[in-house]
């Protein structure tokens, strides 16, 4: 994947390394969130800026991960919330919709300084690209690319660690 916008935060990635409760327990916590919105076909830009938290799930090996966040864009703003579930194992995950649904798969590989994970989703015609990248024990990314007939976007979602 050949995002742009990528982080250049690499201090103490080494402490990102999965330990006792793996990658489980690296994302497990409340984490701030920063999304920027790019729109190509719209040519807007936005952001959205809240919470998320990941929590055990009732499902062993997994977390649940709301959400929350005000929305800025197109001279609008409103809440807006999303639950997904991570399901790991080892190094490779799985996400899925909070309806049980597949949504992608991740494995975490070392890369240089970081760890990151190429994602990939299928939505009717629609194709999702995203990357995770974690830079810190305190910070990773998530980066999506967006396109299909009527998409054309990307989201750079930024997480810290709150404490």
């Amino acid at each position: 994947m050949n995002i742009s916008d990528r982080s250049t935060d690499h201090k103490d990635v080494a402490a990102a390394a999965p330990g006792e409760d793996g990658w489980l327990g690296f994302f497990n916590g409340e984490w701030k969130l920063t999304r920027h919105i790019r729109d190509f076909l719209g040519a807007r830009e936005g952001e959205a800026k809240g919470v998320a938290i990941f929590s055990c799930a009732q499902t062993p090996r997994t977390l649940h991960c709301r959400e929350n966040m005000l929305v800025n864009y197109g001279g609008r703003r409103w809440p807006a919330e999303q639950q997904l579930h991570w399901r790991f194992s080892g190094g490779a995950g799985e996400l899925y919709f909070a309806d049980g649904r597949f949504f992608c798969a991740m494995n975490l590989k070392r890369v240089a300084e970081s760890w990151r994970a190429d994602l990939v989703h299928e939505c009717g015609e629609d194709f999702y690209e995203g990357e995770i990248e974690i830079s810190s024990e305190n910070s990773w990314r998530l980066v999506w690319r967006v396109k299909g007939p009527r998409k054309d976007y990307t989201l750079a979602t930024s997480f810290e660690r709150q404490r």
